[in-house]
């Protein structure tokens, strides 16, 4: 049986250790920071221009608008920019809980509206997490694209049996 060989420490007793770190060259407790984002200089100013030139009216406006698309146009997008924009972008899920809100049998892309209009309420009145919101409406927009993709396949099959090609 042959003997396992270790690994050993490349690191001399005898190196120079750089100041903030340890003889492996990890960081040490208390060690000063790197240099950081180079490009935070850059956005700050980027950010600082974009304050100057956009009114609190303007903001406000545009806010109205992505409501206005969310719910009076059921845009699953509008909304999803919407809550992104006013809860920050959703977290990992904390846990695996189910919601407890009822939605419309999604069985059609018609129904799919409902849905949003659904979780949107849901989500305002604190019945589900702005994170489960986010997620649900997730779903709903991926069932969307597959009812998509379903009438797309029916059409090029009809356009396929028309022009007389078979697959």
């Amino acid at each position: 049986m042959a003997k396992k060989k270790t690994k050993k420490s490349t690191v001399s007793k005898g190196a120079n250790i750089q100041p903030g770190r340890d003889r492996l060259g990890r960081f040490t407790k208390g060690a000063p920071a790197g240099p950081g984002n180079p490009h935070v200089k850059i956005l700050a100013e980027y950010r600082a221009a974009i304050a100057e030139a956009i009114e609190p009216e303007d903001l406000k406006r545009v806010m109205e608008t992505l409501f206005v698309l969310a719910v009076g146009e059921k845009s699953v997008h509008a909304a999803q920019v919407l809550l992104d924009r006013c809860c920050g972008k959703p977290q990992a899920a904390q846990d695996d809980a189910g919601c407890a809100i009822e939605l419309p049998t999604m069985d059609s892309i018609e129904a799919l509206p409902g849905a949003v209009q659904s979780v949107m309420q849901a989500a305002s009145d604190g019945s589900i997490s702005m994170a489960q919101a986010l997620s649900m409406n997730t779903l709903i927009d991926n069932a969307r694209r597959c009812f998509e993709l379903v009438e797309l396949e029916k059409r090029i099959c009809a356009l396929e049996q028309e022009k007389g090609i078979h697959s």
